[in-house]
């Protein structure tokens, strides 16, 4: 698991106090190792951010068209939007935010209207 800043932070102020490196650590809620690591002063956590895209823009198209509607009225909400583009792109391949807004089911899934979600029991 990732270190997070505020787990640095309050390693850092605990050992600033004076508290062991082990006790800090705890405290921190983080590794012996890990703290060993913060201070021998060596990079830990996230590591490097991604600058490219891991799948293709699914509102690359219609962006320009989103960002005019949003210039038109700033506090259009995200769900306006989704049924305003759900309306203006009707067909099998429009956007959808789920099942259940695209009237379809999802086998397996609880709360869908393909009834009790795969292997889940009725309820006596």
């Amino acid at each position: 698991m990732a270190v997070t800043e505020q787990q640095v932070r309050v390693f850092m102020t605990q050992r600033s106090k004076g508290t062991t490196q082990t006790a800090a650590a705890a405290k921190a809620g983080i590794s012996e190792r890990t703290a060993r690591r913060i201070d021998a002063g060596e990079p830990v956590g996230g590591g490097k951010s991604r600058d490219w895209r891991t799948r293709p823009d699914p509102f690359a198209e219609v962006w320009d068209e989103v960002a005019g509607e949003l210039g038109k009225e700033p506090d259009l909400q995200a769900l306006t939007l989704l049924k305003w583009l759900q309306e203006r792109y009707p067909g099998p391949t429009r956007i959808t935010c789920c099942a259940h807004c695209s009237g379809g089911s999802r086998p397996g899934v609880p709360g869908t209207r393909s009834g009790q979600g795969g292997d889940v029991p009725a309820a006596p």
